[in-house]
């Protein structure tokens, strides 16, 4: 079943159709829709970066690399997620071949981000229901 985007209840003196309307307008507008895209492409470029690496696909992993850092900063993560993607950009960003060792540390280290990522969201939603 789809979750729905839970609103708070509008004030009964609003429940008019027209007024009710608006007030579910200005609830939407209080929604960062910026930051909610950086957390989307944050967790899509992470995970691009462990294909391409096994891809050897070097300079797209740098491009998701750089991409990666943005949103993190955009979305202000602390300062455990960007010293983490600091490390993997310092030491894969200009590393040439990729070794099998060197793709299982990407790997491990961005599953170390998602997973951080992951437990800060769940502690940050009283209301989350895996």
């Amino acid at each position: 079943m789809a979750r729905c985007l839970a609103l708070p209840r509008p004030p009964s003196s609003q429940l008019f159709c027209g007024q009710k309307r608006h007030w579910i307008a200005r609830e939407l507008e209080k929604i960062n829709w910026k930051r909610s895209g950086n957390v989307w492409w944050l967790a899509c470029d992470l995970h691009s970066i462990k294909l391409l690496a096994s891809l050897n696909s070097l300079e797209k992993m740098r491009i998701a690399m750089d991409k990666v850092f943005g949103h993190a900063q955009a979305f202000h993560m602390d300062e455990h997620v960007l010293s983490g993607i600091r490390k993997l950009k310092s030491t894969f960003y200009s590393k040439e071949p990729l070794t099998d060792g060197d793709k299982t540390e990407i790997r491990e280290q961005v599953d170390a981000i998602i997973n951080y990522c992951g437990k800060l969201a769940i502690t940050n939603q009283p209301d989350f229901k895996p």
